[in-house]
């Protein structure tokens, strides 16, 4: 059986692609006020660590295992997390949209 070769942690930085996109993510433009604010009213209905989970996932672009790192979790928990926030943000979508 071949030897694994040893891991060597790499600065994300250096590297142009990381799993086929762009290892560092581009600068995105600002939000308008209006949008700025819909975004902060539907944070707030997460609870902090849902609201983590999804900055770090649908945010930053981390994978479920890097977030998961980072948030001392399991990637099985920042899945149910990611569910449960994007769950809370839709509804929330779907009520503004009603009301316009």
């Amino acid at each position: 059986m071949p030897r694994r070769k040893r891991e060597v942690p790499v600065d994300p930085s250096k590297l142009p692609y990381l799993h086929g996109r762009p290892a560092v993510p581009p600068p995105s433009r600002p939000l308008p006020p209006d949008k700025q604010a819909m975004l902060q009213k539907a944070l707030s209905l997460l609870t902090p660590l849902e609201r983590e989970a999804f900055k770090l996932v649908v945010g930053e672009g981390l994978s479920h295992r890097e977030a998961a790192a980072l948030l001392h979790v399991s990637p099985g928990n920042v899945h149910t997390l990611l569910q449960r926030a994007r769950g809370k943000v839709k509804s929330f979508r779907e009520e503004m949209e009603q009301c316009d």
